[in-house]
């Protein structure tokens, strides 16, 4: 299930009424357009650094998972998802430590993950294959599959991350309309 969250602006006529001794007549339209897009990048750090500050996942892997429709002239609205599958336990720094269970056997494999920073856990029935961490599901030897974790949906949801995001995003969007606006009628933007 995707998480959502949206930026409309109801400021347009207000905007308009402002700038109405500007030259450009798409004045309002860019300047309330920037700012949306200005408050979705924001909001697209915000959720990485959320996530990174609880989970242990890269930054970029992170932001792979990221959907935005950015805002135009003519559609005053932007859109940020979060979407995806569950996501691999690759991404997430597992160690495979490989130890021998009796005196002459052979050796297995361990596997830990850190999913959650400083909690780090077995991973009982994984073992590290070319492939990455597999897991077999079943006492046949194959099929084996990959072992899949949290996703980011789940990531952004059950922290709060979600909130902290709609919140940097508003925050920024009213800023840099502000900006803008000032920057049309000094003269710095045409």
């Amino acid at each position: 299930m995707a998480v959502q969250l949206v930026i409309e602006s109801p400021d347009l006529k207000m905007v308009q009424r402002i700038l109405k001794g500007v030259a450009s007549d798409k004045a309002p339209q860019r300047a309330i357009s920037d700012a949306i897009n200005r408050g979705l990048l924001a909001g697209r750090t915000a959720a990485t650094r959320g996530v990174r500050r609880r989970y242990n996942i890269g930054s970029a892997d992170a932001k792979s998972t990221f959907d935005m429709k950015k805002a135009s002239w003519t559609s005053l609205e932007g859109h940020l998802s979060f979407k995806g599958p569950m996501l691999p336990i690759d991404l997430f720094k597992p160690t495979v430590r490989l130890k021998r269970t009796v005196r002459r056997g052979p050796r297995r494999h361990f596997v830990s993950v850190a999913i959650i920073k400083g909690n780090r856990k077995m991973v009982t029935g994984a073992f590290q294959t070319p492939g990455g961490i597999m897991e077999r599901k079943q006492a046949d030897r194959y099929p084996i599959f990959k072992v899949m974790t949290i996703g980011m949906p789940s990531m952004t949801r059950q922290t709060g991350i979600a909130n902290d995001t709609l919140y940097r995003m508003e925050e920024i969007y009213n800023s840099r309309l502000e900006q803008n606006i000032n920057a049309f009628l000094t003269g710095a933007r045409r």
